[in-house]
């Protein structure tokens, strides 16, 4: 039951930095200043491959901008490499996430969100301590099928056809999720 209701709190957590960050996204002069220079463009792509923990969706965010002719080829290759850099980094981050971490997250949070000039900053560290949360109780829900894998003596090629197939899961409930909340205008 852990697993699942860690899945549960990485969903809400993933929904939650969603809300916070959307608040961003029609802020055109944060996004021409941010992307102005290439040191910029840099830690720009970093923080948000970072924060997404997607170097793919970055990825093709960088190849919209570039054939909408917002981003010229440099631009939008170094965007896609340093989002992919910062994913990678989110995969150090998440490995080395404590349950102390999440409860930092969960309490600095909450105050930003109950004042209404930082209500975004609140949601993304609410959202994120909750990821975190839901990480480890996933973890912890994931010992429980160590004695079955033992029993069962799986091969590599049917532990990456299951990794497979909980991801392709898990991206069909997300997508899911999160598609009734995209609006065409």
């Amino acid at each position: 039951m852990g697993f699942l209701a860690g899945l549960a709190l990485l969903l809400l957590g993933l929904h939650l930095i969603g809300e916070g960050l959307s608040s961003v996204k029609g802020k055109r002069y944060l996004l021409a200043r941010a992307f102005s220079r290439p040191g910029s463009l840099l830690l720009s792509g970093l923080l948000l491959g970072l924060l997404s923990g997607s170097g793919t969706g970055l990825s093709l965010l960088a190849l919209g901008l570039l054939e909408g002719g917002i981003f010229s080829l440099g631009q939008a290759a170094l965007l896609s490499l340093a989002a992919t850099a910062g994913a990678g980094a989110w995969v150090g981050v998440v490995a080395l996430a404590q349950r102390e971490v999440a409860e930092v997250l969960l309490a600095l949070g909450l105050p930003l969100f109950l004042f209404r000039g930082s209500r975004s900053g609140g949601l993304v560290l609410l959202g994120l301590g909750l990821l975190f949360l839901g990480f480890l109780e996933m973890g912890q829900g994931a010992k429980a099928f160590a004695p079955l894998l033992s029993l069962l003596n799986p091969g590599p090629w049917a532990l990456y056809l299951v990794g497979i197939v909980l991801a392709f899961f898990l991206a069909v409930l997300y997508t899911h999720l999160t598609l009734p909340n995209i609006h065409p205008y």
